[in-house]
C-alpha cells in the first residue's frame, strides 16, 4: 500500500489565504513545486514543438506550387526552402515533359518523407507531454480530494450546522473529474492549438504582412472579442449550474438517508418533485450555456470559411497587381498566397477547435470555487492541528465556569445560562432534567465539538481550548443516545475505540456490553460486515456494539449519553453493570432518562431551561422535595405495576379470551445447512447481461426531444458537408492560375468567393443551432436521466439498499457522475461525429467523381485512424469503469463519514478515515493512469494524422500526375474534398475518452432504470375499501436477503384484531423490528403470509397499504425542511392544514413546550437531520408527524425511549389517546409502558415464546416475569 500523501502541510498552508480565487492559475493550487516546473516545461515544450503545424502548411503550399509549376511550365520559376532539404524543389530549365515528371516524383517524395519526419517527432513530442501531464493532473486531484475530505474533517460542528454537506459526493466526483480534465489533456489540446493558431499566424507576417494585416486583423479582433464574452458569460453560468446541482445532490443524499422513513409516509412523488424542482434552475443555465456556445461556434465556423474565401480574393489580388512588377521585387506569388492563406485558415481553425477544451478550462474554474471556499475556511476546532498542550498525566477532572452557550446557527435560542459545576476524578454524576434543557450540549462542549461564547470547560485545570484537540478526544469515552456505526465489520467497528485494540481486547469489550453472544452466532463473526449504518441490527444490537466500542477504548472520562436507552430490560441490567464496572476509577457523566441507573452516581446533576436548578447526592435531593424529587416520583409511578387487586386481577384474566401460542416448533437448521444455503446462493449465475445498443436506447430516451435532435442532426450534416464542398471551391481557385489573363483570373476568384461566403453563412448559421439544439436536448436528457435515476432509486427495495454497493455516497456520485457524463455522448459529441461521418462521406463521393484512384488511395488512411480510435476507445472504458467504481467506493467511506461527523470526530478517527480514503482514491488514480498512456498516443495519432495523409496523397498524386492520369485541380479537390474531413474525423476523436465514459455511465444508468425491485406494486392490486386494521402474520419465516445464513423468524404467526393493541418484547435482535419492517413491506417474507384485514399485503397496492400504517421508529429521522413541513410530512396525499400541524404537536407535547417558543416558530429550519435538537425534541415531533397520519395501524418502536420521565408520561397519554379505535403495535423495552395492552407477545428467537395480558404472563411466571422483574 502506498503511503498516504501528507495533506495537512497543504491544508495547513492554503487554508490562510483569506479569499477564493477563480482564476486560471487557481486551478494549479495544489501543484507542488516540481509540479508546477514539470508542467511549464512541457507546457513550452508543446509550445516549440507546435511550430510543426505550419511547417506542415508550408510543405503543403510548396508541394503543390511546385506540381502547379511543374505542370505548366517548363523552367522552374518558385522558391522553395523546405522540399529541397529531402531531394525535391529541383530547378529545371526548359525542361522536357520526361524530366518534368520525374522532377514531380522527387517532390512528390520529399513531400511524403518531409511529413513522416514530421509526424514522428510530433506524435513523440505530444503523446509524452499529455501522459505527463495526465498523470500530474491524476496526483492533483488526487491531492485536492484528500485536502478537501481532510478540510470538511476538520471543521468544527458549528460549520457543520451551517453549510451544507449532503452535496459532498457531487463534489468530489464530478466536481474534481472536471478539474483533472481541465489541467490534464484539454490544457494539452489548448495550448497545442493556440500555439498553432500563433505560429501560423508568425509565418503569415512573415511572408507577407499586407495580406496578413487585412485578413487576420480582422480575425483576430473578432475570435478574441468574441471569445471574451462567451468565455465571461459561460463562467457566470456554470457557477449557477453548479449551485443547483448542488442542491439537487443535497436532496438525494437526504431522502437515500432516511428512505425507510421516506417509503414509510409515502413521501416518493413528494421528494422526487422536490428533485425536480431542485433541477429546473441548473436546466435553464444549462440551456442558455448552449446558446452562448452556438453563438461562438457560428462565428467561428463563419469566420473560417469567410476569410478562407476572403483572403484568397484578395491574396489573388496582390499577386495580379504584382504581375507588373520584375520577378525579383514580387511578394506575393502562388506559393506566398497559399502560404498565408492555408496557415490563416488552420489558424482559425486551431482557435475553432479549442472551443471545448476552453469550455472545460473556464467550467473548472467555477467549479473549484466552491470546493476552495470550504478548504479556506479554517476551524478554530481542528483535530489536525499539532498545536495545544499534552498533558504529562491526564486525571480526569473536569469544571464549568459560568458558561454561557447557543448554537451559531440558532444563536437567538440560548442553551446554556452560565452553569458552574465540578467533577472530581473518578466520580460519577448524573445530568437529569427535560429534554432540550442542555444535558447533551454539556457533553459536547467537554468534547470540544463546541466552544463556549463566554465561560470555561477546564479538564485538570487547563481550559480545554488550551489542550491538542486528538489528545483530548483520545482520553474520552462516548456512547450516544442514537449509536452509528459504519460500513465495516463488526471487529473494526469495536476497534474505531482503540486502533491498537487486539482481538482479544475486542471480544473483551463485547463480553463486558453484552454482545458477544450474539455476534458468535453470525457465520462471519466478528468480521461480519455490516450495512450502511448497520442497517440491518436492532437498535439495541448497535447499541451494545457502540458500547463495546466505548469499552475498548479504556478512556479516562466515561460520558454516556442514554446509552442503554434502545436495550431490553435483561441486556439494561447486564449492561448497566458492565458500564458501572467501565466507570470504576473513570470519571464519568451520564444524561439519563431513567433514574435508576442513576444509583450509583456521587451526585446528580438537575438542569432546567439551560440552568442548574438543582444538585446533590440522591438522597439529598430526594429530601429537598424539589425538582428531582418530583422526577423521581413520576419516574416510579411509570415503572410500577397496579397490583393492588390480585382477585380483580384473576377474574380479569379468566374473562380475557385465551390466544392460542404463535409459537411453531421445528428444528433448528444445522450450521451445515446454513453455510450450505449461502454457498447455493453466491454460485448462482449471474443474472447481468451486457447491454447492447447503449447509446441507442439512450437515444430513444431522449425521443421527447427527437424535434430538437432532429433539427441539430440535419445541421450537423450541413457543417460536416462544409469541409468537402470548400475542398471543391478551394481547388477551383487554383483554375485561375492556368491563365495570365487579369479579368478572367477575378472572375473566377469573384465567383469562388460569392460561394464560399454563402457556404460560411450556412455553416455559421447551421453551427449555431446544432450546439444550441444539442445543446439544449443534451442538458433536458441529463436532468430527466437524473430525475428518472432519482425516481428509480427511491423505488427500490430495502434489501437492494442494504446492499454495500448501493450506499448513500456510491448512489449520489452515481446519480451526479453518470447522468452528466452520458451528456458527452448526446450533446457536442454527437455533433462532431455526425460532423465528421457525413464530412468524410460526402469527401469520399467527391474524391471518387474526381479521381477514383486517388481517392481509393486516399481512403485507406481512414480506416487506420478509425481502428485507432476505437482501440483507445475500448480501453478506456474498461479502464473508465474501474476508476468509477474505485470513486464510488471512495465517495461512499467520505459521504458516511461526513454523515455520522459527530461520531468520528469524538472517536478521533479522522485521520483513518483520511488515511482509507485517499487508499481507494489511489486505487482509481492508478486504473486513470493507465489509460493515459494509450490516450496520449491516440491523440496525437488524431491530431497529426492529416499531415500523414497529406503527404501520401501527394505522393500518389505527384506520381498519378507524372503519368499523366490527372490535372492538379483534380488533385487537389479529392485531397482536400478527403483529407477536410479526414482532418475533421481526427479532431473529433480528441473526445474518444468522453464518449467511452458516457457509454460506461449508460451502461450503470440502463442497468438501474431497467431494475424491477423486487417488492412492487402487484399487477392487479386488491382494493379493499374501510380498512379496518386487522394484522396477521400466519407462519412467517424470514431471513434478510444480504444475511441469507442468519434465521430471524422461524414461523412466526400472531393475530392482532382491529383497535387493539398488542406489545411485543424480547431480547434486542429477537425479531420484534422486523415484523414491523414485514407489516410495512419493506421485506417481503420467505414463507407465510403477512395480512391486513384478511388481504396478503403482497396483494395491496403499495402506496395503499402504507397509508393506512403510521410509524414512529426508535431513531427518529427528521428532513431539512421546517418544522411544520416535518409534521406535515406525515400525510403526503394532502396538503395538511396548520391547524391540524399545531394539534398534532399539541398531542406530542411539542408545542406550548418547545416550538412556540423559537423566534420562528413552526417555521423554524430543522438542518440537515435536526442535529441542533436533543434526542426528546425530535422524537416528539416524530410522534406528531405519526398522529397527523391519522392511520388505521400505528406502529411504535421504542417510541418513547428518548423521552425524559415527565414528557414520557404525557407522551404515552397522547399515544394512548391516539391509539384509540386504532390498532397499535408497540415495541417496548420499558415494560411499564406496555402494561395496558390487550396482548403481549413474548418474542424469543425468532417465535413467540409466550402471549397473554400483563396480568397473564406475570402468572405464568416465564420469560417476561423475569424481563419484568429485571426491570423493577
Amino acid at each position: 500500500m502506498k503511503k498516504p500523501l501528507k495533506c495537512d502541510v497543504l491544508a495547513e498552508k492554503l487554508s490562510k489565504r483569506k479569499s477564493t480565487e477563480s482564476g486560471f492559475c487557481d486551478l494549479f493550487r495544489f501543484a507542488t513545486t516540481a509540479e508546477k516546473c514539470v508542467t511549464v516545461g512541457i507546457l513550452l515544450m508543446i509550445f516549440v514543438v507546435s511550430m510543426g503545424f505550419p511547417v506542415s502548411t508550408i510543405i503543403y503550399a510548396e508541394t503543390v506550387s511546385i506540381l502547379i509549376n511543374r505542370h505548366d511550365f517548363a523552367s522552374t520559376n518558385v522558391t522553395l526552402m523546405l522540399l529541397p532539404l529531402f531531394g525535391g524543389g529541383r530547378q529545371v530549365y526548359n525542361a522536357t515533359l520526361e524530366e518534368r515528371h520525374e522532377a514531380m516524383r522527387e517532390d512528390a517524395m520529399a513531400s511524403f518523407l518531409l511529413s513522416t519526419a514530421l509526424v514522428a517527432i510530433l506524435i513523440s513530442v505530444i503523446t509524452f507531454a499529455i501522459y505527463i501531464l495526465n498523470t500530474i493532473a491524476l496526483r492533483q486531484t488526487m491531492r485536492i480530494r484528500g485536502v478537501f475530505l481532510r478540510s470538511v474533517l476538520s471543521k468544527d460542528m458549528s460549520w457543520f450546522d451551517s453549510k451544507n454537506t449532503l452535496d459532498f459526493a457531487s463534489k468530489i466526483t464530478s466536481n474534481l473529474d472536471l478539474l483533472k480534465d481541465a489541467i490534464g489533456e484539454k490544457l494539452v489540446t489548448t495550448v497545442v492549438l493556440l500555439s498553432g493558431f500563433f505560429f501560423h499566424m508568425v509565418v503569415c507576417l512573415t511572408q507577407g504582412w499586407q495580406l496578413t494585416i487585412v485578413i487576420g486583423g480582422v480575425y483576430t479582433v473578432l475570435i478574441i472579442g468574441c471569445s471574451i464574452f462567451v468565455g465571461k458569460s459561460e463562467s457566470r453560468l456554470t457557477k449557477r449550474e453548479i449551485a443547483s446541482y448542488s442542491v439537487a445532490g443535497t436532496i438525494a443524499e437526504e431522502v437515500f438517508n432516511a428512505i425507510r422513513t421516506v417509503v414509510a409516509f409515502g413521501g416518493e412523488d413528494k421528494e422526487c418533485q422536490r428533485y425536480a424542482e431542485s433541477l429546473k434552475s441548473a436546466e435553464k443555465s444549462g440551456v442558455k450555456k448552449s446558446f452562448y456556445s452556438g453563438f461562438q461556434s457560428g462565428v467561428m465556423w463563419f469566420l473560417v470559411f469567410g476569410g478562407f474565401g476572403l483572403a484568397f480574393y484578395y491574396g489573388i489580388h496582390l499577386m495580379v497587381l504584382d504581375f507588373d512588377l520584375p520577378p525579383a521585387e514580387r511578394v506575393y506569388d502562388v506559393t506566398t498566397v497559399l502560404i498565408i492563406v492555408l496557415c490563416m485558415i488552420n489558424g482559425s481553425q486551431f482557435v475553432t477547435f479549442t472551443i471545448p477544451s476552453l469550455e472545460t478550462i473556464i467550467s473548472a474554474e467555477g467549479t473549484t470555487v466552491a470546493i476552495y471556499d470550504v478548504i479556506n475556511h479554517r476551524s478554530l476546532i481542528d483535530p489536525f492541528s499539532e498545536g495545544g498542550k499534552k498533558l504529562d498525566q491526564f486525571t480526569g477532572n473536569i469544571e464549568f465556569k459560568n458558561v454561557r452557550f447557543q448554537y451559531p446557527s440558532r444563536s437567538d435560542v440560548k442553551i446554556l445560562k452560565g452553569i458552574s459545576f465540578s467533577v472530581k476524578k473518578g466520580q460519577t454524576i448524573g445530568l437529569v432534567g427535560c429534554s432540550g434543557s442542555g444535558k447533551s450540549t454539556c457533553l459536547q462542549l467537554i468534547q470540544r465539538l463546541y466552544d463556549p461564547y463566554e465561560g470555561e470547560v477546564l479538564v485538570d485545570g487547563v481550559n480545554i481550548k488550551h489542550l491538542n484537540i486528538a489528545y483530548l478526544r483520545s482520553q474520552i469515552g462516548v456512547v450516544g443516545q442514537e449509536p452509528v456505526l459504519f460500513s465495516t465489520t463488526i471487529a473494526e467497528n469495536i476497534r474505531f475505540g482503540n486502533p491498537e485494540a487486539t482481538q482479544e481486547d475486542i471480544e473483551k469489550a463485547a463480553k463486558i456490553a453484552n454482545c458477544h453472544s450474539f455476534i458468535e452466532k453470525l457465520p462471519e463473526k466478528y468480521d461480519t460486515v455490516l450495512g450502511e449504518n448497520g442497517a440491518q441490527l436492532s437498535g439495541g444490537q448497535k447499541q451494545r456494539i457502540a458500547i463495546a466500542r466505548a469499552i475498548v477504548r479504556n478512556p479516562k472520562i466515561l460520558l454516556l449519553d442514554e446509552a442503554t436507552s434502545a436495550l431490553d430490560t435483561e441486556s439494561e441490567r447486564v449492561v448497566q453493570k458492565a458500564l458501572d464496572k467501565a466507570s470504576e476509577g473513570r470519571t464519568t457523566l451520564t444524561v439519563s432518562h431513567r433514574l435508576s441507573t442513576l444509583r450509583s452516581a456521587d451526585f446528580i446533576i438537575v438542569f432546567e431551561q439551560g440552568e442548574i436548578v438543582e444538585q446533590g447526592t440522591q438522597e439529598e435531593l430526594m429530601e429537598l422535595q424539589g425538582h428531582f424529587y418530583n422526577l423521581h416520583m413520576a419516574n416510579q409511578a411509570a415503572s410500577l405495576c397496579d397490583t393492588d387487586d390480585e382477585s380483580a386481577k384473576e377474574e380479569a384474566a379468566a374473562e380475557r379470551r385465551k390466544r392460542p401460542s404463535g409459537r411453531v416448533l421445528e428444528e433448528d437448521e444445522s450450521v451445515a445447512e446454513i453455510f450450505e444455503k449461502a454457498r447455493a446462493m453466491s454460485l448462482r449465475p449471474s443474472q447481468k447481461e451486457p447491454k447492447k445498443g447503449v447509446m441507442s436506447r439512450i437515444m430513444k430516451l431522449s425521443f421527447n426531444e427527437w424535434k430538437l435532435m432532429l433539427v441539430g442532426c440535419f445541421c450537423s450534416i450541413i457543417v460536416g458537408s462544409s469541409f468537402p464542398i470548400s475542398g471543391v471551391l478551394y481547388a477551383n481557385y487554383f483554375a485561375a492560375f492556368d491563365t495570365c489573363d487579369r479579368a478572367t483570373i477575378y472572375e473566377i476568384a469573384l465567383e469562388c468567393t460569392l460561394y464560399t461566403l454563402l457556404l460560411a453563412t450556412a455553416t455559421g448559421i447551421a453551427a449555431l443551432i446544432q450546439s444550441f439544439a444539442f445543446g439544449k436536448a443534451g442538458v433536458r436528457l441529463t436532468s430527466l436521466l437524473r430525475k428518472w435515476s432519482f425516481s428509480t432509486v427511491i423505488r427500490q427495495e430495502m434489501s437492494w439498499f442494504d446492499d454495500p454497493k448501493n450506499s448513500v455516497g456510491a448512489l449520489s456520485a452515481r446519480l451526479s457522475t453518470d447522468c452528466a457524463n452520458v451528456q458527452g455522448a448526446t450533446g457536442s459529441r454527437l455533433a462532431g461525429i455526425l460532423q465528421a461521418t457525413s464530412s468524410v462521406l460526402i469527401g469520399l463521393l467527391i474524391g471518387l467523381i474526381a479521381s477514383w484512384k486517388l481517392a481509393l488511395i486516399v481512403a485507406i488512411t481512414i480506416p487506420l485512424m478509425l481502428a485507432v480510435a476505437v482501440f483507445e476507445s475500448q480501453y478506456a472504458k474498461s479502464s473508465a469503469a474501474k476508476e468509477k467504481d474505485a470513486m464510488e467506493k471512495a465517495s461512499s467511506i467520505a459521504v458516511e463519514a461526513i454523515s455520522n461527523i459527530r461520531t468520528v470526530a469524538s472517536l478521533g478517527r479522522e485521520k483513518a478515515v483520511l488515511d482509507k480514503f485517499i487508499e481507494s482514491i489511489d486505487v482509481a488514480s492508478q486504473e486513470a493512469t493507465k489509460s493515459s498512456k494509450f490516450r496520449g498516443l491516440a491523440y496525437s495519432l488524431n491530431l497529426t494524422m492529416n499531415i500523414f495523409t497529406y503527404g501520401i496523397a501527394f505522393l500518389a498524386g505527384g506520381y498519378l500526375m507524372a503519368e499523366g492520369q490527372m490535372h492538379y485541380v483534380k488533385m487537389i479537390t479529392v485531397i482536400e474534398s478527403m483529407l477536410y474531413g479526414a482532418w475533421m474525423m481526427g479532431i473529433v476523436l480528441v473526445y474518444a475518452p468522453n464518449v467511452s465514459m458516457a457509454i460506461t455511465s449508460a451502461e450503470s444508468i440502463l442497468n438501474l432504470l431497467d431494475r424491477q425491485p423486487k417488492i412492487r406494486n402487484p399487477q392487479e392490486p386488491k382494493d379493499v375499501e374501510n380498512v379496518t386494521g386487522k394484522v396477521s402474520l400466519k407462519k412467517v419465516k424470514f431471513r434478510y436477503p444480504n444475511r441469507p445464513e442468519t434465521q430471524i423468524l422461524r414461523g412466526l404467526s400472531l393475530r392482532v384484531h382491529q383497535g387493539k393493541t398488542v406489545a411485543l418484547v424480547g431480547p434486542s435482535g429477537c425479531g420484534k423490528s422486523t415484523c414491523m419492517q414485514l407489516l410495512l413491506r419493506y421485506y417481503d417474507p420467505d414463507e407465510g403470509k403477512v395480512e391486513v384485514d384478511g388481504v396478503s399485503t403482497q396483494d395491496f397496492a403499495l402506496g395503499r397499504l402504507r397509508s393506512h400504517v403510521g410509524l414512529v421508529s426508535q431513531e427518529p429521522v427528521l428532513f431539512d425542511r421546517t418544522i411544520a413541513e416535518n409534521i406535515a410530512y406525515g400525510d403526503n396525499s394532502r396538503d395538511v392544514p396548520i391547524e391540524e400541524i399545531i394539534e398534532a404537536a399539541k398531542e406530542a407535547r411539542i408545542h406550548s413546550e418547545f416550538v412556540t417558543k423559537l423566534p420562528l416558530g413552526y417555521d423554524t429550519p430543522l438542518g440537515s437531520r435536526g442535529t441542533q435538537l436533543s434526542g426528546g425534541q425530535k422524537q416528539r415531533i416524530a410522534i406528531a408527524r405519526a398522529l397527523v397520519r391519522k392511520p388505521k395501524i400505528l406502529l411504535l418502536d421504542e417510541a418513547t425511549s428518548a423521552l425524559d420521565t415527565e414528557s414520557e408520561k404525557t407522551v404515552q397519554m397522547a399515544l394512548e389517546k391516539a391509539s384509540e379505535n386504532r390498532t397499535c403495535i408497540v415495541i417496548a423495552h420499558r415494560l411499564s409502558s406496555i402494561r395496558n395492552a390487550d396482548l403481549i407477545c413474548v418474542i424469543d428467537r425468532g417465535q413467540i415464546a409466550e402471549m397473554g395480558t400483563h396480568e397473564e404472563l406475570l402468572n405464568n411466571d416465564g420469560l417476561y416475569t423475569k424481563l419484568y422483574q429485571a426491570s423493577l
